[in-house]
């Protein structure tokens, strides 16, 4: 018997709302779903099968769908009978449907509770989705606190529950594994949800791993990527006149801090890889030792600066310049006298030539200058890339083991909407841009996992990615903690924080919710930030020492997702978290979907004991006004430019028929192991292993061997 597409779900609600309560979790694994919303009594459901089998591998209903006819229900139970299909039941009120009663009343949002799993029936139930059992906070979520019937315990099994408080003095269920006698089984969640909430984020991958029984078309993985732009330049510091310029022992505290957080996450979180990455303006290089050869004149000169200051536009964030327009800042034909006598008068140089400091941070392009691009000339634009690219060279930045070459960030991401500099990014070899998400025109509007594509209409040239970075409430021009509180109050939502604690604190509770969530947009810093050597003590935790704004909230985020997961948490190089976005977006415009195949075990017991891999053969074809176009033909079934992530749960073992492709360097991973399939196998830390599966024509059968994973 055959579930045709395995990896679809099918999410029934009322409301878009209620679908997407639960679709953004899907989008972050890359979990292909359908939505049926049901506005009045006989609206239809989807056919739930077809000659080829099932057509749903999980069944998510929301707020219990008042608007099903019995004969709807009977249905869906059939179909999950049939084919051992999981239904999720999302904020649903307690009852006897689900085994339980309610406990004394129900709690509107702003009435708070503590919640966590059973982590015996976690580690039974779900083992794959790695969450560490610690209290939650109910904050801004509509709840019911339950307790099961006593003629229902043997088919009902708590996994999540409330914490007592003065109203509920017994600790009560906050959602439960029903067993039925006919086979059928089914999760219920007895509180709202929301996409900003870390609380419903982290007990989505609950019912994720649980419905798909952790084998499933996409992937989990959690990037935490911090880009530090300003390499090399002096910042003018918010509300005062002085200026700061990041210090070698800066760089040797955060080389340190960084070794602390990997040592210790190595233990608690293990495969896990972090480091900091630094986009670099090398004009700043040629001003500084500069400014010390003209105090210090030796036998040997040292060219000026080429520039330090220009006329800011007085146009818009989103201004589109007109193409060919524009005044140039360079000289027609620039050039430079580096020598090594010159760039190694800078400190920071001499730093970043010993091999062991450059490869402990990750390099990229920054411009040269740091010009506004938004009115820039394509003549301006071409030689702040190439230009840049050159001190790389002389520096051996390109030799690196985490420089990025073929991708920038833009200077104050400007020149988004100028064609002429999106040309002359593309004319030197480079491909991406690093983007900022505070600025919708700038992010995807299908798929905030997919990059932007630029177009005429909007960018003035086609084609080009903009990747999407985070910010935070550090600020670009703050090296200590009372400027970076002062303009969070100032400027921001930090009127009710009490000092940095209560900075980070508001941190804490918003950013890490995007990682768990799968976002894999890294997080702007400037170079001010890491100032370090000669600022105030502070106390993280149980360490009290000096730590600048960047070591702060990396030991903060990292604090909180420690608590939360065991997952192994990664950084990419500016490059391949580019490829990332790149590689999801075409992989989810092929289409790809697994079929399961079930047998019935000698026991008698059925299970999935292989999948299929196929894909539809979508292709990209264009942009326009940010929406990518997507081609799907029957001739490119089975097909995908890139490899398909297919999920397995632990102690899998598997054998492959169908196309290999074991020479296949595309994949940007931290760690590969070849099983001997042809295909390779991603494995890091507690995380289930991932499948990289290349479809060149023809579908790829993995078959399980012993029992498989049982239904």
């Amino acid at each position: 018997m055959n579930v045709a597409d395995g990896s679809t779900a099918l999410i029934v609600g009322t409301t878009n709302d209620d679908g997407s309560d639960s679709t953004y979790i899907l989008d972050g694994y890359g979990i292909h779903y359908e939505k049926a919303i049901l506005t009045k009594k006989g609206d239809q459901l989807p056919a739930l099968e077809t000659a080829g089998g099932g057509n749903y591998g999980l069944l998510i209903m929301v707020a219990s769908v008042p608007f099903l006819e019995d004969s709807q229900w009977s249905s869906l139970y059939e179909y999950q009978e049939k084919y051992g299909v999981r239904m999720i039941q999302l904020n649903v009120y307690p009852s006897s449907d689900f085994g339980v009663e309610l406990y004394k009343a129900c709690n509107n949002a702003t009435d708070m509770q503590e919640l966590n799993i059973v982590s015996e029936v976690a580690q039974a139930e779900f083992p794959t989705a790695g969450l560490r059992q610690t209290n939650l906070s109910t904050e801004g979520l509509f709840h019911c606190p339950a307790n099961i019937l006593s003629e229902n315990a043997s088919t009902t099994t708590a996994f999540l529950q409330f914490q007592p408080t003065d109203y509920y003095p017994n600790v009560s269920v906050a959602g439960v594994i029903n067993r039925l006698d006919t086979g059928r089984e089914q999760m219920a969640m007895f509180m709202s949800s929301g996409n900003w909430s870390t609380t419903a984020t982290y007990c989505n991958h609950i019912w994720v791993q649980w419905g798909y029984r952790g084998l499933y078309q996409g992937r989990r993985r959690l990037f935490l990527g911090t880009q530090v732009d300003d390499l090399f330049l002096t910042t003018t510091i918010y509300n005062s006149s002085e200026g700061f310029r990041v210090r070698p022992a800066d760089l040797e505290a955060h080389i340190n801090f960084t070794q602390q957080i990997n040592e210790r996450l190595n233990v608690s979180n293990p495969g896990s890889d972090y480091f900091t990455e630094f986009g670099f303006n090398a004009n700043g290089n040629i001003a500084f030792e500069f400014g010390i050869w003209e105090s210090n004149v030796s036998t040997y000169s040292c060219a000026g600066p080429l520039f330090t200051s220009w006329e800011e536009p007085s146009t818009g964030l989103e201004y589109k310049k007109p193409l060919g327009t524009g005044t140039s800042s360079w000289p027609k034909h620039p050039t430079f006298d580096w020598t090594a006598e010159c760039v190694f008068l800078d400190p920071l140089a001499r730093f970043f030539v010993n091999e062991t400091n450059r490869d402990s941070f990750g390099l990229v392009s920054h411009t040269f200058t740091h010009l506004n691009l938004d009115l820039a000339t394509y003549h301006d634009v071409l030689r702040e890339i190439s230009y840049n690219l050159l001190f790389a060279e002389l520096m051996n930045f390109t030799n690196a083991m985490k420089f990025s070459g073929s991708g920038l960030i833009p200077p104050a991401i400007t020149g988004m909407h100028n064609g002429d500099a999106l040309r002359a990014f593309s004319d030197n070899g480079l491909w991406n841009a690093i983007g900022d998400n505070t600025r919708p025109v700038l992010r995807n509007p299908q798929n905030f996992h997919w990059p932007r594509m630029t177009d005429m209409e909007i960018n003035g040239f086609s084609g080009y990615q903009i990747t999407p970075r985070f910010s935070t409430r550090i600020y670009y021009n703050c090296d200590n903690m009372e400027c970076d509180v002062d303009q969070c109050v100032t400027t921001a939502d930090c009127k009710k924080a009490q000092g940095m604690e209560g900075l980070l604190t508001i941190e804490r509770k918003f950013q890490p919710n995007y990682m768990i969530g799968l976002f894999h947009d890294p997080y702007m810093f400037h170079q001010p930030n890491l100032r370090q050597t000669d600022v105030e003590e502070f106390s993280l935790g149980s360490e009290t020492g000096k730590f600048s704004l960047l070591a702060m909230w990396v030991h903060t985020i990292v604090d909180e997702l420690v608590r939360l997961v065991d997952w192994p948490i990664v950084s990419l190089k500016h490059d391949h978290i580019a490829m990332e976005f790149n590689n999801r977006m075409t992989s989810d415009a092929c289409s790809p979907w697994i079929q399961y195949h079930t047998s019935k075990l000698s026991n008698g017991s059925m299970a999935i004991t292989s999948v299929t891999v196929r894909a539809r053969g979508g292709k990209i074809t264009g942009s326009s006004g940010g929406v990518v176009s997507i081609t799907t033909d029957p001739k490119y079934n089975n097909t995908c430019a890139v490899p398909i992530p297919v999920t397995i749960p632990y102690n899998i073992t598997i054998s492959a028929t169908g196309t290999t492709n074991t020479t296949d360097t595309t994949l940007l991973v931290n760690e590969m192991v070849d099983r001997g399939l042809g295909y390779r196998v991603e494995s890091i830390g507690n995380d289930p292993p991932t499948i990289w599966v290349r479809l060149d024509g023809d579908p790829v059968t993995f078959n399980f061997d012993g029992e498989g994973v049982l239904l």
